[in-house]
């Protein structure tokens, strides 16, 4: 610090550089740019000698009365040295020096005060230990101006330069740590200006950024292809499903073709069909996979015994529902109820996200498949319209179930795995069932067996609309966005059945009808480009069938 009692020699902040470190110190340098200093001094007299001092020598100066228009300017503007005069009326230089030592943005400011007591060296050591950084009399030689002004414009200068890089160093610490745990962009480091600095740490900060760059768009890439492959993935979901629907629609024509007195009851073609499905899809997956691909993982047998329990309830309810309340009805409410169940469940649970697209979509599909609803009710008595809506709706909840337990399944096994296994599952159980609810005539099952077109039938609904429609239903499921989502993918099956019995049967559509399929469609297109547009992880659905329209199993 400089002498204060006066010394011709200008002040300065001595400071040794750390050994090794001197090139990433800020050098002092000549003060050659116009700098902006503050004048306190009560004396009009003074202010005009010392503005015109320092813009003599190329400084901008502005000019104050007292202590409290000082501090007042000093809040307002920045400065780089402040000539404070001591004895003023009001607030003296003293209360000043201690406002802004005590002010952290003024703290570091540097102050040059001026009086007139050259012998008062009370005063002037008082200044000095209040934070004043010199001394300048008012009867001053230029010379001596000059030197103590530009020392403390150095002095500012030199500390907002060590404080800039004390600040960078700071930030490069922090990108350290941001580095560190794993965050990559560029952004969150805030280097760009410390890249340019001539220096170690400059270097340093310029190897961090780069190293950043580099990784984020490795990163961003992969992310890109991930989300690409995500949205194919989700999407070949949707597909499956919607080949699983169709599959399921091919029941009723293909039952409808076989003649009239070679028919079975549709209770006996569903357990036949889980019967031939079942082990024909394990044989598939032990040709593709071995032995291995058949043994179910210690602990999963409750799951499979729930799949197959739901799937023969989810039959018999259906079955019973045609007879009491008709095919129409119960394939609306088979075909809608699920759906919307999943979406109460997940809504409740909060399992998945179901998007407002989805959401949608199910309530275009349900009012599109409305339009199916014909006048077939039976007209049986208000007990059995009750125990046939009973029966939709458990049927309804025992697929929803049947669905959850093949995701469960599907995370530790395969879909051939679940599909087959949970069919066999089904058979067994709808075996006496089917039995107890219809009688079996032993000689027309040997008449219709042994006709190769019901045998062509028998086997094509055990191989197509079961076996492979469960491993598709099963497969998509697990890929789709949502629940929901793959299960209002499947509430095509109505429309894709309207149009297999015209192309087939030469049955008509109504202008409802017509309608309703292009209801159905617009749906599946708000579902596909939803699935497209937010691909996600959930892995749910349910289908819902008709044996006589759409076929279920």
């Amino acid at each position: 610090m400089a002498n204060p009692l006066g010394s011709e020699q200008a002040g300065s902040l001595e400071r040794p550089d750390p050994p090794g470190e001197a090139e990433a110190w800020p050098q002092r340098n000549p003060v050659r740019t116009p700098a902006c200093i503050l004048v306190v001094d009560d004396s009009a007299t003074m202010r005009l000698k010392l503005v015109k001092a320092l813009r003599a020598l190329g400084h901008d100066a502005v000019a104050v009365e007292d202590g409290a228009a000082a501090l007042a300017t000093l809040a307002k503007s920045d400065f780089d040295t402040v000539l404070l005069d001591i004895v003023m009326p009001g607030l003296s230089g003293f209360d000043v020096l201690t406002s802004m030592k005590a002010s952290p943005r003024q703290a570091h400011l540097p102050v040059v005060v001026i009086s007139s007591l050259n012998d008062d060296r009370g005063s002037v050591a008082r200044a000095i230990e209040l934070g004043a950084d010199d001394f300048l009399p008012k009867d001053f030689d230029p010379i001596i101006l000059k030197a103590r002004v530009n020392a403390g414009i150095e002095r500012k200068r030199l500390r907002d330069l060590e404080l800039a890089y004390l600040d960078q160093v700071q930030r490069l610490t922090r990108a350290a740590a941001v580095l560190e745990a794993g965050d990559f962009d560029p952004r969150r480091l805030d280097l760009q200006d410390v890249v340019t600095r001539q220096d170690g740490l400059g270097t340093l900060a310029a190897v961090f950024l780069a190293m950043a760059e580099k990784v984020y768009d490795r990163e961003q890439s992969l992310r890109s292809r991930i989300a690409v492959l995500g949205r194919s993935y989700h999407l070949s979901g949707l597909a499956l499903v919607m080949a699983a629907a169709a599959l399921w629609a091919t029941v009723g024509v293909a039952s409808r073709l076989v003649p009239g007195e070679l028919a079975l009851p549709d209770e006996v073609y569903g357990f036949a069909r889980t019967l031939v499905a079942g082990p024909a899809i394990l044989l598939f997956a032990f040709i593709a996979g071995g032995g291995a691909a058949l043994r179910p993982k210690r602990g999963s047998w409750a799951g499979f015994l729930v799949f197959g329990l739901c799937c023969a309830i989810f039959q018999i309810g259906l079955f019973r529902s045609f007879t009491l309340i008709g095919v129409t009805i119960t394939v609306f409410l088979t075909v809608c109820l699920p759906p919307v169940l999943a979406y109460l469940w997940s809504f409740l649970r909060r399992s998945e996200a179901v998007s407002r697209r989805t959401v949608t979509a199910l309530l275009l599909a349900a009012l599109g498949l409305a339009s199916f609803i014909g006048n077939d009710v039976t007209g049986g008595s208000a007990g059995e319209t009750a125990l046939g809506l009973t029966l939709s709706l458990a049927a309804s909840i025992a697929f929803v179930v049947m669905t959850q337990a093949a995701r469960a399944l599907a995370v530790d096994h395969s879909p051939l795995l679940v599909s087959g296994l949970g069919l066999i599952v089904a058979a067994l159980i709808l075996a006496p069932v089917a039995l107890l609810a219809q009688p079996l005539d032993w000689h027309a099952l040997a008449t219709s067996v042994g006709s190769w077109e019901s045998l062509t039938i028998l086997l094509y609904l055990g191989l197509g609309p079961t076996a492979m429609a469960y491993v598709c239903y099963c497969t998509g499921m697990a890929r789709c966005r949502s629940a929901v989502a793959g299960l209002v993918a499947s509430m095509i099956e109505p429309a894709v059945a309207a149009g297999l019995a015209f192309l087939f049967l030469r049955e008509s559509l109504g202008p409802w009808q017509t309608v309703g399929c292009l209801v159905l469609l617009a749906a599946m297109l708000i579902l596909w480009l939803d699935e497209n547009r937010a691909p996600g992880a959930a892995r749910t659905g349910v289908a819902t069938a008709d044996a006589r329209i759409s076929g279920r199993a």
